[in-house]
């Protein structure tokens, strides 16, 4: 790959980060550092910072030179993101969260020999267990400081497991793939992902399922995950399952791992899912990535419904998107201007992918000034708060001298 055309896709958590790069040559992605194997892949997500020189530590450094004088260690960061605007550094000195997520991202793609974010990045995913509009809000400003808003995107756990399942193992897209996460507080959970062609596109969903506590003792340990792995998969096609996290040891796990590998299962094995995952997605983000086309992945995070208006331009009928079905929730936002055709309402389009069918709604403008048809241009504004609902708002911007604006706005939730 050209030095300047890096595509990387970084995992963070509370705790660890990693990073993964495109491999144009294999087209596979690879952990990074290159040729280092894991755990030595994943790194304390903790920055250590010295106010002073303004110099700053990341990862197993920060915690070599954690008690030299001065230096204020910074961790738990995707809290922080979440919960502060400001992480007080001492001195009477405050740094902005959205510097310390870009110092962050700046440290780990170093990890890849990405010295130049601006220049070298093609494409970048960043994902975590969840996505909030805080934590979106804040890793898009950082993007900005890195200069990379327009090549860098976010998204959950769940939508990177969709990325890895379906394009490292194309088998996949016959039937559904399984995951086992282990932690390190010996506790497993099943996660699923399953593919419903009856739809166009295709789409897949992502479901968490249970978790049970492991015992100590290798033996009992792995008659306890056999009995859960037999309990979640029953009679189920898999054709993949994926073995996830530190928590997971292939010595204590004879049987249950010759069981998963029954009826023809494939079976991996590796800490960088979710990392690797990211990767591909961020392949998919570019020209070349055209792996999923026809397919559509439906998580939390991704919206199930088109809003738009049904207008007419030059006497035609025209559709006007809002908001688009498989945008990311933390993403979507639209707006137009229109001009009002019957006073004191306006009707939006929903078509909802999930079950496929048409609604109109609509959205009553209470005291809307008294004008004569068609003289009143309006701006309508959409974005989500959360996954499932959109905020409309109507502005008045009036018919120019004729009728003024009065700047008025009606909100409503969709």
């Amino acid at each position: 790959m050209a030095e300047n055309a890096v595509i990387a896709g970084i995992d963070i958590n509370d705790k660890e980060v990693q990073i993964c790069v495109y491999d144009e040559e294999s087209k596979e992605v690879k952990s990074a550092p290159a040729g280092m194997a894991s755990p030595k892949c994943i790194f304390p997500a903790r920055l250590l910072y010295f106010p002073r020189t303004e110099k700053w530590r990341f990862g197993t450094e920060a915690d070599f030179f954690a008690n030299q004088k001065d230096g204020v260690m910074i961790s738990d960061i995707l809290n922080l993101c979440e919960n502060q605007d400001e992480v007080f550094v001492g001195s009477g000195k405050n740094l902005e969260t959205t510097q310390v997520a870009a110092e962050l991202l700046r440290q780990v793609l170093s990890l890849a020999g990405v010295k130049n974010p601006a220049v070298q990045i093609k494409s970048l995913m960043v994902t975590m267990p969840a996505v909030t509009v805080k934590l979106a809000e804040t890793f898009r400003k950082a993007f900005a400081v890195l200069m990379i808003e327009k090549n860098a995107f976010i998204q959950s756990y769940d939508e990177s497991f969709y990325y890895r399942a379906m394009i490292s193992h194309p088998e996949n897209f016959r039937n559904k793939a399984g995951m086992f996460l282990f932690d390190e507080e010996n506790h497993v959970t099943f996660h699923e992902l399953t593919l419903n062609r009856q739809t166009r596109p295709a789409t897949a969903t992502a479901r968490t399922g249970d978790t049970i506590e492991l015992p100590e003792a290798d033996e009992e340990r792995d008659r306890v995950f056999l009995d859960f792995a037999k309990e979640v998969i029953g009679s189920e096609l898999f054709t993949s399952i994926y073995l996830v996290g530190r928590g997971f040891d292939k010595k204590w796990s004879p049987f249950s791992v010759a069981f998963l590998c029954q009826q023809g299962r494939r079976v991996f094995h590796g800490d960088n899912l979710y990392a690797g995952g990211a990767c591909y997605a961020a392949r998919e983000k570019t020209n070349g990535g055209r792996t999923l086309d026809g397919y559509m992945f439906l998580g939390q995070d991704i919206l199930q419904k088109n809003i738009g208006l049904d207008l007419l331009e030059n006497g035609r009928p025209v559709y006007v998107p809002l908001v688009s079905a498989g945008s990311h929730w933390y993403e979507a936002e639209g707006s137009c201007e229109m001009i009002l055709d019957e006073p004191g309402r306006v009707v939006f389009r929903v078509d909802s992918l999930e079950k496929n069918k048409h609604s109109d709604l609509e959205m009553q403008l209470a005291g809307f000034p008294e004008r004569p048809r068609k003289t009143t241009r309006l701006k309508i504004t959409a974005h989500y708060e959360n996954s499932r609902e959109c905020i409309v708002t109507v502005e008045d911007l009036g018919f120019g001298e004729l009728f003024p604006a009065t700047g008025r706005k009606w909100t409503e939730t969709i």
